[in-house]
């Protein structure tokens, strides 16, 4: 079972966790407060390492986090009305993160 970010969790001293949204076999996709820009509400995509926990090498994970940095600019890049704008993306102890806009529904 994954470990999922609580309420009130801060991540980079700018991201603060309201509630988990939804989650899958990849990861969980939370809605959090931008503690920086007062009164933004952004989603917060976890990808988390259990995915390819224990069949999986250093190497392999590694791979498979450096995919997930060039997607995300990638994504950051795009700039379209019906698609979430990408703001933000780090990682934090294994568990890599992409920051977008929060769209209701």
């Amino acid at each position: 079972m994954q470990h999922i970010l609580e309420s009130g969790t801060i991540l980079r001293n700018r991201y603060s966790i309201q509630e988990l949204v939804g989650q899958g076999g990849m990861g969980a996709v939370y809605r959090a407060n931008d503690l920086r820009l007062e009164g933004r509400v952004c989603a917060l995509k976890e990808i988390l390492p259990a995915l390819s926990e224990g069949s999986a090498t250093r190497e392999e994970l590694e791979q498979l986090a450096e995919q997930f940095r060039v997607e995300a600019s990638t994504l950051a890049r795009l700039d379209h009305p019906n698609l979430p704008k990408v703001s933000d993306y780090f990682s934090i102890e294994g568990r890599e993160y992409l920051v977008m806009d929060f769209v209701e529904g």
